[in-house]
């Protein structure tokens, strides 16, 4: 198999694929090209791969990810990640915060005003979370307006 490989380039591990997937081109320690090439160029049978349908596929699928980012329904990973790690620094701003300010805004107020306080604070946690969402909603359809703009 090295030899193979160092006379003609087809790596070791593709040789190893054919002979485990039963290709009859390896027998007595020696590899057999002509036997080799045409059972893996062959069109047809379990196992094999057509590349150029996968070509097709992928490409497909490249432009169809590309329509939905430019129409505003798919966003990349590390944007859904930065809007994530400012929810989530909202979210505990909020809970140092209820932590820290709500026992001394607490005393001395029954249970309906103590209710009605909790209830302030969670709001403005609410809010600021939800700006941040719509925000992004905005994102993706203002890119694809200046695509547009800048288009020839």
């Amino acid at each position: 198999m090295e030899s193979c490989e160092g006379a003609t380039g087809l790596p070791k591990e593709s040789q190893r694929w054919a002979k485990t997937e039963g290709c009859l081109a390896f027998r007595q320690g020696r590899v057999y090209l002509m036997d080799l090439l045409r059972w893996i160029f062959k069109a047809t049978g379990e196992g094999r791969v057509n590349w150029r349908g996968v070509l097709i596929e992928t490409r497909a699928k490249i432009a169809q990810i590309e329509l939905d980012t430019t129409r505003g329904n798919l966003i990349a990973r590390t944007t859904a990640l930065q809007v994530l790690q400012s929810l989530l620094a909202i979210h505990f701003e909020g809970y140092e915060r209820l932590a820290q300010e709500l026992p001394a805004s607490l005393a001395g107020k029954n249970a309906a005003q103590v209710r009605a306080e909790l209830v302030r604070y969670i709001s403005e946690i609410k809010s600021a979370e939800q700006s941040t969402v719509a925000g992004l909603k905005k994102q993706p359809a203002r890119k694809a307006e200046k695509e547009k703009e800048t288009a020839p």
